[in-house]
């Protein structure tokens, strides 16, 4: 919305409002463009002029919205009311786009001063004194352009507060799965700690089996350690015993050749005596 200044003759209105606050808009028609209303509000002779004029694209402004504009006939209403001119007239039909930008500027003063935007408050310069004005002017028109956008929003309201519904239905499940779900955990929880702790009792005992298995082998360990000793401990022992076989076995061999020649040497009886019956004759046994 491009809104130009312009400005009013000081001597066509009138500074402040006198303590009235902005209660309506009243609306107009130029008769003409608007330059036409530039120049009638620029002339101090005309004793006319109004806050806003509305064309196609552009918006000017005569008169500051905390002044007075003389434009309603009416001075208590001047001094409570805006007053919007448009550019059209019986030969210059008002346009498409000319509602649409006036419909803007309505609605933005209407949200800036707590106005209702309705016929009660959006007022034809007609309704104040006898005049043509504002002509053709569609006020309905207006009003309905104006409340579109709130109307889509009291729609798109009700479609949120649906979606809100629907969304707090799905949090409130949610919010149910969530809590299953802890007592799930706390459950499963419970149940983990329990087979940990059957497991710790397992592994404790395991690790007392170890130890008694260690204490076993240590024990196995030193009797074999023992045993290996007592081992070499007879080989030793054996080694001893072969080479003392050994001695005896040839003092055994000594002897039976000795046996031999003595048993040659003797009498016949004892040719037939073994040498142990010999050694026990010679014994005198």
């Amino acid at each position: 919305m491009n809104i130009i200044w312009k400005g009013a003759s000081e001597l066509n209105h009138t500074k402040g409002r006198q303590g009235n606050s902005i209660d309506a808009l009243v609306v107009h028609w130029i008769v003409g463009t608007l330059e036409v209303a530039d120049k009638v509000f620029s002339d101090g002779r005309r004793k006319a002029s109004a806050h806003y004029g509305v064309g196609d694209e552009d918006i000017h402004q005569y008169v500051k919205d905390e002044d007075t504009a003389w434009h309603c006939g009416d001075w208590l209403w001047n001094l409570k009311t805006i007053g919007i001119e448009h550019e059209g007239g019986p030969e210059l039909p008002i346009s498409d786009k000319t509602y649409e930008t006036s419909a803007e500027l309505i609605k933005e003063l209407c949200s800036k001063y707590d106005i209702p935007i309705d016929k009660e408050h959006i007022l034809p310069h007609n309704h104040f004194v006898a005049t043509q004005c504002p002509g053709t002017l569609d006020i309905d028109r207006l009003i309905s352009l104006a409340t579109e956008d709130e109307i889509d929003c009291e729609k798109e309201i009700e479609r949120l507060e649906d979606e809100i519904i629907e969304i707090t239905a799905e949090r409130d499940k949610k919010d149910r799965k969530l809590e299953e779900c802890r007592d799930e955990r706390t459950d499963l929880k419970n149940e983990n700690q329990k087979i940990v702790e059957n497991y710790d009792k397992q592994i404790k005992g395991l690790q007392n089996d170890l130890a008694g298995v260690r204490l076993e082998l240590k024990d196995k360990t030193e009797c074999i350690t023992s045993l290996e000793e007592d081992k070499n401990a007879l080989e030793l022992n054996v080694g001893d015993l072969e080479d003392t076989l050994a001695d005896n076995h040839q003092n055994y061999v000594d002897l039976e050749e000795k046996y031999q020649k003595c048993k040659e040497k003797i009498k016949d009886p004892v040719k037939n005596m073994s040498i142990f019956e010999f050694i026990l004759h010679k014994l005198g046994r």
